[in-house]
């Protein structure tokens, strides 16, 4: 008859067997990223911590990043990244160094002077890091700070806000709409408008209707139509009533900016 170990030799048994158990769960708790060595990220993009909340939010507005794309690290391979600076970016070769637990040296060469920059893992998605400030020179103050991954590009996640606020606009706006002049726009919530006896794309943007006040926001109503035709329309308010009123939008790159056009059609909601 086998003998059955002693008390103590079974409790070190079972600790062990669960110490094994719990082993790679502890290790999924810490997080890959703590011991990624940056050097061999691919296809990896950091924003600005606030910018990744935005973007997640999808609160981000379009009209800020016109000229320009939040600060951001793209690992575009290993070894490889791209740093953007609002309206600058410039590509550099790099090498990592390890540190002390989850943080690394960063060698930058970016066709000037190498630079060096540190990189903390804060987890697997989060990092802290001074790399965007990592031209200036050491000693003097760099600003630190905390990015998150977010892999998408800027211009994908802005034509995505931009394209489902366009949707929800049109909902609103959608109806018959005509002056005393005989023009009249059937706007459907979506598909084609008809306007002057022919068929137009039609999308919403958030524009700017007063240069004075560029934080303000307006609707206005692009439609795009025959031989390249185009018409732009401010959904404002005039008179306690909300109106199309006929304009342009100017190429700026510093705002979306809605210029009323002089005798310009200005249509109301036909009920």
């Amino acid at each position: 008859m086998p003998t059955r170990p002693p008390p103590a030799a079974r409790s070190r048994a079972a600790l062990w067997l669960a110490a094994l158990l719990c082993a790679p769960l502890a290790a999924q708790a810490k997080g890959p990223g703590r011991g990624v060595d940056p050097a061999r990220l691919a296809n990896a993009r950091f924003y600005e911590q606030e910018a990744a909340e935005s973007i997640r939010k999808q609160t981000i507005d379009p009209l800020e990043h016109l000229d320009g794309v939040p600060w951001m690290a793209h690992f575009a391979k290993p070894g490889r990244l791209q740093l953007d600076y609002g309206q600058e970016s410039e590509t550099c070769a790099f090498t990592a160094e390890a540190g002390a637990p989850g943080a690394w040296t960063l060698w930058l060469r970016c066709g000037g002077a190498p630079r060096k920059a540190a990189w903390t893992w804060l987890d697997a998605a989060r990092a802290r890091t001074d790399l965007f400030d990592a031209g200036r020179p050491e000693g003097q103050e760099r600003r630190t700070v905390e990015v998150q991954r977010l892999d998408r590009a800027f211009n994908a996640v802005l034509a995505e806000i931009e394209r489902k606020s366009s949707d929800r606009a049109m909902a609103e706006l959608a109806g018959k709409w005509a002056d005393g002049a005989g023009a009249q726009l059937v706007l459907p919530k979506s598909g084609s408008a008809s306007f002057d006896g022919a068929r137009w794309a039609a999308r919403v943007l958030a524009c700017q209707p007063d240069q004075d006040k560029p934080k303000r926001r307006a609707r206005c109503l692009e439609l795009a139509g025959p031989e390249e035709k185009s018409v732009v329309f401010a959904a404002l308010e005039e008179a306690g009533a909300l109106k199309l009123v006929e304009g342009t939008i100017p190429p700026d790159p510093a705002g979306r900016w809605f210029e009323r056009l002089s005798g310009g059609r200005a249509l109301s909601r036909v009920k």
